[in-house]
C-alpha cells in the first residue's frame, strides 16, 4: 500500500499548493489501484492458506489456535446443558417433534 499512501501524500500537497487540476481523474486512479491492489493481496492470503492447509508436509503451527477452538466448540456441542433454560427449550423442541 506503500505506493497508495504516497499517492494520496502527492495529491494532499498539491492540494496544499492550490493545485486542484485534474484531482478527480487521480482520485480515481488511485482508488482504483487500491482495490485491485486487495483484491490482489486477498488472493495471495488465500493461496498461501490454500497451500499451508493442503501441499505442506509439516505443518507451520499457523491453524493450531483455531482447531483447538474448533475442537473445544465440538466438545461444548455434545456435551448436555443442564441449566433451566436448556431443559426448557429441550422439553418446547420435544413438543413440537411429537
Amino acid at each position: 500500500m506503500r505506493e497508495v499512501i504516497a499517492g494520496y501524500q502527492a495529491l494532499v500537497v498539491k492540494l496544499g499548493h492550490h493545485e486542484s487540476a485534474h484531482l478527480q481523474a487521480r482520485l480515481a486512479m488511485l482508488a482504483d489501484y487500491r482495490s485491485r491492489l486487495g483484491a490482489r493481496m486477498d488472493r495471495i492470503a488465500d493461496y498461501l492458506n490454500w497451500y499451508e492447509a493442503t501441499q505442506r508436509t509439516q505443518s507451520s503451527g499457523s491453524f493450531d489456535e483455531y482447531i483447538r477452538t474448533a475442537d473445544l466448540i465440538d466438545k461444548d456441542e455434545t456435551t448436555p446443558r443442564n441449566d433451566p433454560i436448556s431443559r426448557y427449550m429441550d422439553s418446547i423442541e420435544q413438543q413440537l417433534s411429537q
